[in-house]
């Protein structure tokens, strides 16, 4: 049986109904900036004005998530959507910048789900990949066991980079409209009306 098979079964048992658990996925994005070197994801499906890419958790909602993926993209603010996602910093997208987005790929991601510390220190490096070696689950980590957010508590991915006086990850151009972003996604199944 596959990783998926098994999360499907244990899934279908819990809940004793076959068929309960749909292939998902979360998505949350955050614009990085020259004055920081911490941000939180919660996938908190309760928050207005998200971007149109973002998928986020309904509060009735809980979502297994079996993958996790970190990803850069360089978007045109006037462009939604048209980003590539990326494992690594790509100097031929990011051009300077490229050096300095080193800095996801060297950082620490904690878990708190349900206020219980699932994993403390997991190293954001485990996610880049070599842009010569590209594989399809490029930018995406395994997670065993399996996280299980629910839409009506408190789920928490803690992201912490190392920072210095005049680091420079945004895209400060004069006059331009383009972002740099980092993706955080949830990969897994997603049970509805059930919490």
């Amino acid at each position: 049986m596959t990783r998926d098979q098994i999360l499907v079964e244990m899934i279908e048992g819990q809940y004793n109904v076959k068929g309960i658990a749909k292939k998902s996925f979360l998505r949350q994005e955050i614009v990085l900036s020259n004055s920081s070197n911490q941000y939180t994801v919660d996938f908190n499906g309760n928050v207005q004005n998200t971007p149109k890419t973002e998928r986020r958790l309904s509060i009735q909602n809980t979502f297994f998530t079996n993958k996790l993926g970190l990803f850069l993209v360089k978007e045109d603010v006037n462009k939604i959507g048209s980003a590539v996602l990326l494992a690594h910093p790509d100097a031929a997208v990011f051009g300077a910048k490229a050096a300095n987005l080193e800095v996801i790929y060297n950082g620490l991601m904690k878990a708190t789900i349900d206020n219980k510390i699932v994993f403390e220190a997991l190293q954001t490096s485990d996610f880049r990949k070599n842009p010569a070696q590209f594989m399809p689950e490029d930018g995406k980590l395994n997670l065993d066991p399996t996280i299980i957010l629910k839409g009506n508590k408190r789920n928490e991915l803690s992201l912490t980079f190392p920072y210095w006086n005049n680091m420079a990850v945004e895209d400060d151009a004069a006059g331009t409209t383009f972002r740099h972003k980092l993706i955080v996604m949830a990969y897994g199944f997603e049970v509805s009306n059930v919490n």
